[in-house]
């Protein structure tokens, strides 16, 4: 009678494994047979789709920055600089407070690109704001032309005015309660009005703001976050003239 297969049934130290022991799994790969690499140690790994995916697209970026942002491992505060932007001829208080980011760019001449925001309160307005200076104009039928003028006479001068025009595009805020950085601006603003200014006139000494696409910012689960304010020109958002300074930011 022959014997049952196990570790002995062949002799030599050549048998087979019992049956009652599962074969161990292979990590994933290519392995050499015969006819390719018989003899040669190691294996070719492939990555999934979704480890690919992971790998050649911005996605890992992304993540990564989400992550700097809301502190989750390394801080925000390790990839960014302060730096004050001086203006010649004075644009207020004639400075600037700014945050320098540096991000990794295979683009970039320096491999690095570099992204600017100035801080909120950086530019402050040394007077309040007052309501008799403020005039919406909301005549036009697009809403996208809807715009908010203030007359800044007895505010700023000529030069300083001019000086805003490197501020277009940057959104203004009510969010201080005096001329004096950092102590008079609003440290939690829930509820603030921010404006973008469009135009800056010297001759005139007017601000000009788009009122079609003003933010607030609201409180989710005791954080603010940004919001943008559905636009109604019967009742356009306007700054809070109650009290207190135009907070830039």
């Amino acid at each position: 009678m022959g014997k049952g297969l196990g570790a002995a049934s062949l002799g030599g130290g050549f048998g087979l494994q019992p049956i009652t022991r599962g074969l161990r799994s292979k990590a994933k790969g290519l392995y050499p047979t015969k006819t390719t690499g018989a003899g040669e140690y190691g294996t070719i790994l492939f990555p999934t789709v979704l480890e690919n995916y992971n790998r050649t697209t911005d996605y890992k970026r992304w993540q990564l920055g989400q992550a700097y942002y809301y502190g989750v491992g390394r801080s925000w505060d390790d990839v960014y600089l302060y730096s004050n932007t001086r203006f010649s001829t004075g644009a207020v208080s004639g400075v600037s407070k700014d945050i320098v980011a540096m991000f990794p760019s295979k683009t970039s001449p320096e491999r690095t690109w570099y992204v600017g925001c100035r801080t909120r309160g950086s530019i402050i307005l040394p007077q309040p704001l007052n309501a008799a200076a403020l005039t919406a104009l909301t005549s036009d039928p697009d809403p996208a032309n809807h715009r908010l003028v203030y007359d800044v006479t007895g505010v700023l001068n000529a030069s300083q005015v001019g000086i805003f025009n490197c501020f277009i595009g940057d959104q203004f805020e009510d969010t201080a309660i005096g001329p004096n950085y950092p102590d008079d601006v609003i440290e939690k603003p829930e509820g603030s009005i921010a404006l973008t200014l469009v135009e800056a006139n010297a001759f005139a000494l007017t601000l000009t703001f788009d009122l079609s696409k003003a933010f607030t910012r609201v409180r989710k689960n005791n954080t603010l976050y940004w919001k943008k304010i559905d636009y109604d020109p019967a009742s356009p958002p306007i700054w809070d003239t109650s009290g207190g300074d135009g907070g830039k930011h």
